[in-house]
């Protein structure tokens, strides 16, 4: 078991990371740059994955960040990864070379056809880029989830971002319309990949959501599904 926890939490930013915790089939993380480590590491390549989130996180993987990442995989460590930053001109910051955004086609390129698809399920508007520079990646709707699990489970691998439940207007979060209860919705998607033992990482993602108070309530479902005590050692270590 891999896990990584902070004595006090932050607001999480592109490359911050509180906290990482994995057990079995499942990984969980504030920051969803995490993705990139859990995959590698507890799935086998060719899998399809559905992606689930409000943002398709399938940004350019530029060269600097490539060659950043061929020095840091030379000696992979969960830490090492977490805590690694280089200085980045084009972003004039320092920062990791995975990102939340970056991280799906990271992953491909450094690892060709590790997914052999992406499914995105995204309620944000998704860029033309993708579909033209990223060819294995293909925007489904929803709908489609409940069959391709049942249909496909075995060849499957699911990223989900709780933040697929908010929404942004005016600086403020707000819990989108479309869903009459989110934590049931949520509780419902859970136990569904738990009956189907479906390798899935999760990503709070607080700073997307209106902060860790939004995201607790999903953190106690997340509890409730898998028998966790996350809640508690989340809640302990927040300012």
């Amino acid at each position: 078991m891999n896990n990584y926890f902070k004595s006090t939490f932050n607001f999480s930013d592109h490359s911050e990371v509180n906290f990482y915790f994995e057990k079995d089939q499942i990984g969980i993380s504030d920051n969803h740059r995490m993705g990139y480590w859990f995959f590698l590491n507890k799935i086998h390549h060719g899998l399809t994955l559905i992606h689930i989130d409000t943002h398709e996180d399938c940004s350019y993987f530029r060269n600097c960040d490539r060659n950043e990442m061929l020095k840091l995989e030379k000696s992979p460590n969960l830490e090492q990864f977490i805590e690694y930053r280089y200085y980045n001109k084009n972003r004039n910051e320092s920062c990791s070379p995975i990102r939340y955004g970056n991280w799906i086609p990271a992953i491909n390129d450094l690892h060709p056809c590790f997914f052999k698809r992406v499914l995105l399920i995204c309620h944000n508007s998704v860029g033309p880029m993708i579909l033209k520079d990223l060819p294995y990646v293909e925007i489904i709707c929803e709908k489609m989830l409940s069959s391709l699990i049942e249909k496909d489970s075995s060849i499957l691998s699911i990223s989900f971002d709780v933040d697929y439940y908010f929404k942004s207007e005016q600086d403020k979060y707000l819990l989108r319309k479309e869903f009459s209860d989110p934590l049931q919705h949520f509780h419902r998607f859970l136990k569904l990949v738990k009956s189907n033992s479906i390798p899935l990482f999760i990503a709070l993602s607080p700073q997307c959501c209106g902060g860790w108070g939004n995201v607790l309530p999903f953190i106690k479902t997340i509890d409730d599904v898998f028998k966790y005590s996350l809640r508690k050692n989340v809640k302990s270590r927040l300012k």
